[in-house]
């Protein structure tokens, strides 16, 4: 399914990355430039964004390596130009790139757990979560010396989700490990859904793209085991 002649999945995977890459990058352009704002908002919501854009950039690398990378906001036709040329960078380079900018703003973003968020909105456990997994990633292409120094990386990301989130062993693991409750304490990103007659009707790609793969057409088959909270319950995810 990510052969040249039947890009299919491949090709939705890359499309819908970049435009998620893209929105992020609007979106922490006008962050930044916001003057009504306490810093407290601000830190939270550039979380939220960079957190986004870092899984995107994350899914690219995991799914086709080397990709091109841009944290641009594209407001003017000669950065349209530059961006459109782009080459594909280096994989290792683009992880290490997004880790140093969540590293930036993660200590400032509230360390609390994504269910005690105001409408789970993701921060801090996401960012420290993200960092931990592109630097193993990194870990793995790099030599020994290398290796040890995102490894390290890796290490302190996750003590601080530790931090955060405390022992495992407090949770109750055949409620939290179940995808069909939603938004449980152990729970580091979901996306919330919510339908308002009359209102805003908003579909997001995110969950699609983090599925498994393939699916049974019409079904809540992935790959030959049946997902069945999917319908469930429209408002989330």
């Amino acid at each position: 399914d990510i052969s040249p002649v039947k890009p299919r999945f491949g090709e939705t995977m890359w499309k819908q990355c970049y435009l998620g890459v893209q929105r992020s990058n609007f979106a922490i352009a006008g962050i930044e430039k916001c003057t009504n704002l306490s810093d407290a908002e601000k830190n939270q919501l550039l979380c939220e964004a960079k957190c986004l854009r870092a899984l995107y950039y994350w899914h690219l690398t995991c799914f086709f390596g080397n990709v091109p990378f841009y944290f641009d906001d594209v407001t003017e036709i000669d950065v349209l130009n530059r961006i459109a040329l782009l080459p594909r960078m280096d994989a290792n380079v683009t992880r290490a790139t997004v880790i140093e900018d969540l590293l930036s703003l993660v200590g400032n973003a509230p360390q609390t757990r994504t269910s005690d968020n105001e409408g789970q909105r993701v921060g801090a456990a996401l960012a420290y979560h993200l960092i931990a997994k592109m630097a193993m990633w990194n870990a793995y292409a790099q030599t020994t010396e290398g290796a040890a120094h995102w490894w390290d990386v890796a290490k302190t990301a996750l003590h601080n989700v530790e931090g955060i989130y405390g022992s495992l062993s407090q949770y109750d693991y055949e409620y939290n490990a179940l995808w069909r409750n939603h938004n449980t304490p152990e729970s580091i990103m979901e996306i919330q859904h919510i339908y308002v007659l009359g209102g805003l009707n908003y579909s997001s790609n995110v969950s699609c793209i983090c599925m498994p793969h393939p699916r049974t057409n019409g079904t809540a088959i992935f790959d030959g085991v049946e997902l069945k909270f999917i319908g469930d319950q429209p408002t989330v995810w």
